[in-house]
């Protein structure tokens, strides 16, 4: 990916840069991919606190639940120890491992809930804040816009762009990068943790992780594409509905209500049909874990 070097002065006082799709080369720039470092550009400082802290929390979190399946199996190990040895002394040192079994569980548990409510309260507010700032640049660019970008552009779908695709920005912001970067050190613990136990079975059970991780990559691309297209149609739809209500007299007068809500509807239907196709894809990549 080609991170895009439009800051946060491009984006407030030279607008022509940003969101540019026209004819023309005059107000039409190539849409410029940005890296996931770049979604953060907007970060302030207090921001950028809260996201380290909040990756700690989340990486705490991720090597809690190996921590908790470690203590449960040495919990059955006693448990098999005690079976061997039914004797008066080996029941007390059973019921004791099952006393300090409880008391870790429950530390590990409370730590658990402590980190991972820290991890998704922070984010998602770092995110909030982020994006509020986004929603003002935005906006500020769209209203100092030459007026040859009107004549050329399709402005109908600005109240749409503004919820839809700032509100997903917003998504992959907050809490969900927190869980990405839990299930990643959950994955990463969980390996170490399985090759100083038992490395020999551990290796027989990641023969299959490569082909796992490429069949998820390629659900991931697809799902990605499929995201970017129903955005799209239902900012469409959005331009179609505010550019007849605009004109609701001139629609009436002409008879063309059902032509305007086939036009609606066509955008509504392909926008449900790749939903329904994202969600397919990523239940197969769920499934494929």
């Amino acid at each position: 990916m080609k991170t895009g070097e439009l800051n946060e002065e491009d984006l407030a006082t030279n607008p022509e840069k940003n969101n540019q799709s026209g004819a023309s080369s005059e107000f039409k720039n190539p849409l410029k991919t940005v890296g996931f470092f770049g979604v953060y550009r907007y970060a302030a400082t207090f921001d950028r606190w809260l996201l380290a802290l909040g990756t700690l929390c989340a990486m705490g979190t991720g090597v809690i639940q190996p921590l908790n399946v470690l203590i449960f199996g040495s919990l059955t190990g006693d448990i098999i120890r005690y079976a061997r040895i039914a004797q008066e002394a080996a029941g007390v040192e059973f019921i004791d491992n099952i006393i300090a079994f409880a008391i870790k569980n429950c530390l590990l548990g409370v730590a658990m809930f402590i980190l991972s409510y820290s991890s998704t309260v922070l984010y998602n507010y770092s995110a909030v804040r982020q994006v509020n700032k986004i929603r003002q640049l935005y906006f500020s660019s769209s209203l100092n816009q030459d007026v040859g970008w009107y004549d050329l552009e399709q402005t109908g779908d600005f109240a749409s762009r503004m919820s839809e695709d700032i509100t997903k920005l917003e998504d992959g912001m907050g809490d969900k990068v927190s869980m990405f970067l839990n299930f990643q050190v959950t994955f990463v613990t969980s390996v170490i943790l399985a090759l100083v136990k038992g490395w020999e079975l551990a290796l027989i059970c990641l023969t299959s992780l490569p082909i796992t991780m490429i069949s998820i990559g390629i659900v991931a691309i697809l799902t990605g594409k499929l995201a970017v297209k129903e955005m799209d149609a239902y900012g469409a739809a959005g331009a179609i509905a505010e550019e007849v209500l605009t004109a609701i007299r001139t629609v009436v007068a002409f008879g063309g209500q059902e032509k305007e809500i086939a036009r609606y509807s066509d955008r509504l239907t392909f926008a449900r049909n790749n939903n329904i196709k994202r969600s397919l894809l990523s239940g197969i990549g769920f499934g494929l874990l």
